[in-house]
C-alpha cells in the first residue's frame, strides 16, 4: 500500500476512512460533505471507503460522488464482518502505513473545517493521546438539529488515561464519539480491537479500555460533525432484550471495581430505574416480550449490585487488616 500523495517530513501520515454498509440512500451526502472540506489534500494522505460487502449500490454511488483529485481507494473485506468487524479490519490494515486514521460513518456529515481541525489537533497531540473526538450536532428524524457544544474560545481538553478518567466515563456515559474521530494506529494495536459483543456501547468500552491502559484522549469543543439520528436506531430486537442496559451492566462488571461503593449503587440504581420505566411502558403498550425481558433482567442487575457491595466490603476489610 502506498500513499496517494507524499507526507511532509516529520509529519504523521493521516488517512480518512468512510465505513459503509448498505447505505445507498445517504452515502452520497456523506461523500459530498467530504468534498466540501477545506484543504482536504493538505489534511490527509489518502481517503478510503471500507465497504462491508454492501448488496446495494453504496459503492457505486460513493464513487460517483467522489470528484477529488485525491483517489478514493477501496477496502473490501472478503465477507460481511459486521460494524465493528469492518472497523477492526480497516484500522489494522491501514496501521501498516498510517499513523492516524480519521473515521466516519456512511450516514453522517462532516462540516467543512472537520479535516483541518482534526489534523491540527493531531499535530499538537502528546504521545500519550490515542484518540481525538469533537462535539457534534444531531440531525433528528424530523429534520430539526439539536446543537452540540460549539465554543471556539474554549481550548481542547486533554483527558489523560487514568483511573479517574475511567470512573468519570462510567458515571457520565460516553463523551467520546466514534464517527468523526481520529485514532492513533499504534494506540489501536495496543488497546485492541472494538468488541463486537458491545453492539450499543462498543465505542465506550473501547474508550474505557484505552483510558485504563494509560492512553489519553483529546476532546475538541466544537461541532465538527452532524450525526444523523434514525427512527428506531436501536434495533427492534435490541429494544426487546434491552441490549443497551445489558451492556451498561457488562461495563460495570468489568470496570466497576474502580468505583466507590456509592457510585456503584447509583449506577445500578439508574439501570433499575430505566428497567422500571420500560416495564411500565411495555405494559401500557402491550409489548409483552419487552416487558418479560425487563422483568427477567431485573434480578440480574440486583445480583450484580450485591456482588459489587460484597466485593467493596471485602476490599475495605483487607485495607483495614
Amino acid at each position: 500500500m502506498s500513499f496517494d500523495k507524499p507526507v511532509a517530513s516529520g509529519e504523521p501520515a493521516i488517512a480518512i476512512v468512510v465505513m459503509s454498509y448498505r447505505r445507498a440512500d445517504l452515502i452520497g451526502e456523506t461523500i459530498d460533505s467530504l468534498m466540501a472540506q477545506s484543504n482536504l489534500d493538505r489534511a490527509c494522505a489518502a481517503v478510503y471507503l471500507a465497504d462491508d460487502c454492501s448488496p446495494d449500490h453504496t459503492v457505486e454511488i460513493a464513487k460517483r460522488h467522489w470528484t477529488s483529485p485525491l483517489p478514493l481507494r477501496m477496502l473490501a473485506p472478503s465477507h460481511n464482518s459486521g460494524t465493528w468487524g469492518n472497523v477492526n479490519q480497516a484500522i489494522a490494515r491501514l496501521a501498516v502505513d498510517f499513523d492516524w486514521v480519521l473515521l466516519l460513518h456512511d450516514d453522517d456529515l462532516v462540516k467543512p473545517h472537520w479535516a483541518e481541525e482534526m489534523r491540527a489537533a493531531i499535530l499538537a497531540a502528546p504521545d500519550d493521546v490515542g484518540s481525538i473526538c469533537s462535539s457534534w450536532d444531531v440531525l433528528e428524524p424530523d429534520g430539526t438539529i439539536t446543537v452540540g457544544e460549539d465554543n471556539p474560545a474554549r481550548e481542547r481538553e486533554h483527558v489523560r488515561g487514568t483511573d479517574d478518567a475511567v470512573r468519570r466515563t462510567l458515571r457520565i456515559g460516553c463523551w467520546w464519539h466514534f464517527s468523526g474521530c481520529a485514532i492513533r494506529t499504534s494506540a489501536f494495536l495496543d488497546i485492541g480491537t472494538f468488541d463486537p459483543r458491545y453492539r450499543q456501547c462498543g465505542d465506550e468500552e473501547w474508550l474505557i479500555r484505552g483510558l485504563a491502559r494509560g492512553w489519553g484522549a483529546i476532546y475538541i469543543p466544537r461541532t465538527l460533525l452532524v450525526y444523523r439520528q434514525h427512527v428506531g436506531s436501536l434495533s427492534t430486537k435490541s429494544l426487546q432484550v434491552h441490549q443497551d442496559l445489558r451492556e451498561r451492566l457488562w461495563l460495570l462488571r468489568r470496570f466497576g471495581g474502580l468505583l466507590p461503593a456509592a457510585h456503584s449503587i447509583g449506577l445500578h440504581g439508574r439501570i433499575l430505574q430505566y428497567l422500571a420505566r420500560r416495564l411500565a411502558r411495555a405494559t401500557v403498550q402491550a409489548q409483552w416480550t419487552a416487558g418479560v425481558n425487563a422483568l427477567s433482567l431485573t434480578p440480574t442487575v440486583a445480583a450484580s449490585l450485591v456482588r459489587t457491595l460484597v466485593g467493596k466490603q471485602r476490599d475495605l476489610k483487607a485495607d483495614i487488616s
